[in-house]
């Protein structure tokens, strides 16, 4: 159930998907990113997973979203 509303959020809210393909639920870019999006759904940052200052700022940032 979640894998299923986490393709359509991206399909349809962050266009996180490629250009080419079946439709299928692999049919979606891969990238070391991380999106945060707040309540609102809100892009707040985006971070990339191989960076350790980018995963230290990520922590921090859901931080402040939990205030």
């Amino acid at each position: 159930m979640l894998n299923k509303q986490i393709l359509r959020s991206k399909n349809k809210s962050y266009f996180a998907v490629v250009k080419q393909g079946d439709g299928g639920l692999q049919d979606f870019i891969h990238t070391p990113n991380f999106i945060l999006v707040d309540k609102k759904k809100q892009i707040r940052g985006i971070y990339n997973g191989t960076s350790s200052e980018d995963i230290a700022q990520i922590i921090e940032d859901i931080r402040i979203l939990q205030d």
